[in-house]
């Protein structure tokens, strides 16, 4: 069953602007000019990045930050906002959670979020290299030439310090 979806005034930002339980933002329109009347409500449709934005005004905020903000309470010095399920889209607030930087990147490599392997941009390895390289078929000098990297990274991969997600 949908949990009942509780608005709150992001009233730290604009007063004109809520957030709801559900991860959803909508702006109390203002028309007149000697009154102000309050019109309809207006869900707001935020931007599609890596994470959920609104432009309220000149500033840009993540709505992840509003929710939590705004239901968890201030954010601790130091800490992150933490999806839980690892959705960057998902936010409702019983998917937030505060947590400590180190809490944060344990949590994105159990999801399989953090970058590692072929997925770090300037990796000039691939999987199946590093397989060739773990089985030691060629002396550290040959197989550094042949992938283009060093040798001291071709001892790493070997001694497990770097590439330890891939076994052979």
């Amino acid at each position: 069953m949908e949990p009942a979806e509780i608005w709150k005034s992001l009233d730290w930002i604009d007063s004109r602007y809520e957030v709801s339980n559900l991860g959803r933002v909508r702006s109390w329109a203002r028309r007149g000019t000697a009154r102000t009347i309050a019109i309809a409500p207006k869900i707001l449709a935020p931007s599609r990045s890596r994470y959920l934005v609104l432009q309220i005004k000149t500033k840009f905020i993540h709505i992840h930050y509003a929710v939590a903000r705004t239901f968890l309470g201030q954010r601790p010095d130091g800490f992150y906002i933490n999806h839980i399920d690892g959705n960057k889209h998902n936010n409702r607030v019983e998917n937030l959670e505060y947590v400590t930087p180190k809490q944060n990147a344990d949590h994105a490599m159990a999801c399989g979020l953090g970058l590692k392997g072929e997925r770090v941009g300037t990796s000039k390895l691939s999987t199946e290299m590093v397989l060739e390289i773990k089985q030691r078929n060629a002396s550290a000098q040959a197989l550094a030439s042949r992938f283009g990297v060093t040798k001291k990274h071709v001892k790493a991969i070997w001694r497990g310090d770097s590439w330890k997600h891939v076994q052979c």
